[in-house]
Formats: structure tokens, sequence, C-alpha cells
């Protein structure tokens, strides 16, 4: 990891400074959590909030022994770069072969021809990702494929050990300063133009300390905006805060039950001029000692008597009869019309009450 190399060089340069114990102890700390430290930011204090508990237990632990830095920079077994196979890969339709066993190679060629494909095959083959492709967010078969053949092969790149051509493995952190790509140049070149934020970026960018550059910046000048006050001590000043506010409740009970006594004397007053609450509450009555309100309840539960002295069930009885004797006549009557002569002409008379009996 990139971070971890960067920060393997920092510590070098902070010893060869002799600083204080605490700032070793701190750099300890943050050594010993630098992939999570990595994934916070100083916006809003997140990495605040997790320095401070990692900070105030490492304070207190006796200083690690030193111990020779994790990375020990290699020579470079190879003297030279040998060739590069590069095809099918970006511009690159098929396999094609460079031949780079000479003190200065350059690369002509007009636009589309392939130039910035040689390129990146080189950076693939050494470090094993195109900065590009990341800054982008592409995956590598969608940067990398040739659009004729839709695929692509790893670039081989050879270098010579003792006079033998051999394959390079990528491997970032021991040649990430061999490439610099033609932008970044361009970009360095104009870096004077730039704000200082802006050159510090572009500088990082150059020599391929990105990673620990974004790391550094998420710190502030200083350790000041660091609360290291103690979790027990946040805990008894809330819990102050809070007794005093029930203390502020309690001193208002009085307040609050002379406010009391007011509404209800003015409800007893609306009621009846110069009546009290307590003989307003005697008048309306409660079970143990019944008042008007029971009256009232004894009152609406009497039922009323009926005036005519008839009873429901007699009513529905007598309405019942009178329709089955409705329901007889009607029968009666057709059947008699039925049975009586009917001579033509003459309509028939409509019975009378006599008749009809």
């Amino acid at each position: 990891m990139a971070l971890n190399s960067d920060f393997a060089r920092f510590k070098q340069w902070l010893r060869a400074r002799q600083p204080s114990e605490a700032v070793l102890k701190i750099c300890a700390v943050i050594e010993a959590n630098l992939a999570r430290i990595a994934e916070t930011t100083h916006a809003g204090g997140q990495r605040s909030r997790l320095l401070v508990p990692l900070l105030r237990a490492g304070m207190d632990q006796a200083l690690p022994a030193d111990q020779a830095a994790a990375h020990v920079e290699a020579e470079i077994a190879w003297d030279r770069l040998a060739s590069l196979e590069v095809g099918p890969f970006r511009g690159f339709r098929r396999k094609e072969t460079f031949d780079l066993g000479f003190p200065t190679v350059l690369i002509l060629g007009g636009n589309g021809t392939g130039k910035s494909s040689l390129c990146e095959a080189m950076e693939l083959a050494l470090l094993g990702r195109i900065e590009e492709a990341d800054e982008r967010g592409l995956a590598a078969r969608n940067y990398l494929s040739n659009a004729h053949e839709g695929g692509y092969e790893q670039p081989v790149l050879r270098g010579r050990v003792k006079g033998a051509p051999t394959p390079i493995a990528p491997d970032e952190e021991f040649y990430r300063f061999i490439i610099v790509e033609r932008n970044r140049i361009e970009g360095f070149a104009r870096i004077g133009a730039r704000r200082p934020a802006e050159a510090t970026k572009m500088l990082a960018a150059l020599f391929g300390l990105t990673a620990f550059n974004d790391f550094v910046s998420g710190f502030a000048a200083t350790l000041t905006q660091l609360n290291f006050a103690l979790p027990k001590a946040e805990a008894l000043a809330l819990r102050r805060a809070a007794t005093q506010a029930d203390q502020a409740k309690v001193a208002s009970i009085a307040v609050a039950h002379a406010q009391f006594d007011r509404e209800r004397t003015e409800v007893a007053e609306r009621f009846e001029a110069g009546l009290s609450y307590a003989n307003l509450k005697a008048r309306i009555g409660t079970k143990a000692a019944p008042g008007r309100l029971q009256e009232i309840h004894a009152l609406l539960a009497t039922p009323l008597p009926a005036p005519t002295g008839a009873r429901a069930a007699n009513l529905v009885t007598l309405r019942r009869n009178a329709r089955d004797l409705g329901r007889q006549l009607s029968q009666v009557r057709a059947a008699l019309e039925a049975r009586s002569p009917k001579p033509r002409g003459v309509l028939p008379r409509p019975l009378s009450g006599r008749d009809r009996t």
C-alpha cells in the first residue's frame, strides 16, 4: 500500500529531527490505526472523533522500542528495459513487440496511431494499474479492451538481468517513480501559475504521493480541535444540568399550586357568587356523599309513567290481530265475487254497509 510506504518515509524524516516523546507516541498511534484513520476526513470533526479515544489510550502506553522501517528499498534487479509486447490492448488490435534496448527511445506517430496506448501499456506492466482509468472509475476490461477484438491481454515487459531478457513483475511501490506521464510533466510546467493548494496536489500527483497527501490534508495545522475531555466528566456535566432542571421544577411547585388554587376559585365563582370550591364539590356530590349530580342521574334512569295505562306489549298484539283480520276479510270478498253471477252490460253494484254485514 502506497500510504504505508509513504508513512514509513515520513517516520524516517521525523526521527532525523529528534521529536519529543509525545510526538512519537502520536505517530505510533496513527501508524497502528492507519487504515481506519485513512477512511475518515477532517470535515465535521469525523477524524477527531476517531482520534480522541485512540490517542487517550495510546498516550498512556509506553513508547514502543525503535524498530527499523518495515519498508526496505531494494535495488532494481534489471539494468535496462529490453522489450515490450502489447496487443490486443487499447489501440493495438494485434500483438506488437517494441525493442527498448537503447539508451533513449523516441516514439513518433500521428494522432490515433497508439502512442498513448503504448505508454499506458508500459504503466500497466510496471505498476499493475493505470491511474487515468482509476480516476475515471472505469473497469479494467472497459478501459483496456480493443474495440475490434473485444478484450485485451496483459502487456509483457522484459528487462535485462545479467544480459538475459527477464519478465518484469508489476510493483507499484517499487516502480512508481520510474514512470511520469506526459500530462503530468505539462502540468508541472504550469505549476507556477497555480494556487498553493492546487500546486501541492499537482506535486503529489507528479511524484505518486496522492494517497499520502490526501491523508495528511485531513489533519489541521494543530491538534487544538481534538477534545480530550474525559467521558465521565462529560456525563457528570450532563447529570448536573439535569439536576438543576429538576431543582427548578421543584422550586416552581408552590407557584403552580397557587395558580391552580386561583383557577379553582374562579370556577366556583362563575357557578355562584361567594361559593367556595369545596362547597361546589359538596353540592355536586360524589359516590360516597351523593349530591345534585347523583339526583339528576337517578331521575334520568327512572322511566316515565304511561298516561293511558296501555302497555306496549298489548298494542303490538292488537296490531297483529287487526292485520290478520284484514287479510281474512280480503279473502272472503274475493270468494264472494267469484260465486256471484255477473250479467252482461250491467256493472256490479257496490256493496253497502248493510250488505257487507
